[in-house]
């Protein structure tokens, strides 16, 4: 066995064995973000349908229930519009690029950071090259790019929709014991 491993044609070096495969990491990362849009839009929806349950189901206030949860209607609206889905710079729900990370990708937040022909350039050389020799990954790239911006934008939107909700059940409890 010893002379197994010993023999010219079965010596490989670390990185021989690995062969990039820029196709299989790309759809990955296009099925993830795909997979987390889903689930933003179903839960922006459960608080537009939540916030108006509650609107009906809490007595008239003086204490502006009404009037948060009418708004997290309107930015649950708004975070599953088409406007969400458009590829200029929303500056209010837009990462800043001037915050690029160095090395690392870790989250939707990190590749929403990137314009679309940055991200080839980082993604060419965090995968290990290929990407910036055929169009088709290329493409595929602009599109991790633009669902990742318009992911952000929704989990924004979210987490505004869930903050109102929040300050809506303290201004509900506060109206029942007035």
């Amino acid at each position: 066995m010893h002379e197994y491993w010993l023999r010219g044609d079965r010596n490989l070096s670390v990185s021989s064995h690995l062969t990039p495969d820029p196709e299989r990491r790309l759809r990955r990362m296009l099925d993830n973000l795909h997979e987390q849009q889903r689930s933003a839009e179903f839960k922006l929806s459960a608080a537009a349908i939540a916030a108006a349950i509650e609107m009906f189901a809490v007595l008239p206030s003086r204490t502006g229930t009404e009037f948060l949860l009418s708004l997290v209607i309107c930015f649950a609206f708004a975070g599953l519009s088409p406007f969400m889905e458009t590829d200029k710079k929303l500056p209010v729900l837009d990462c800043k690029e001037t915050d690029l990370p160095d090395d690392y990708i870790l989250d939707e937040y990190d590749l929403a950071k990137y314009s679309s022909s940055e991200l080839v350039n980082f993604l060419d050389k965090y995968l290990g090259g290929g990407i910036s020799a055929t169009p088709y990954y290329e493409d595929l790239v602009s599109r991790i790019a633009y669902r990742s911006r318009r992911l952000v934008r929704r989990q924004r939107m979210l987490a505004i929709a869930c903050i109102l909700i929040c300050f809506a059940q303290v201004f509900a409890c506060i109206s029942f014991f007035l």
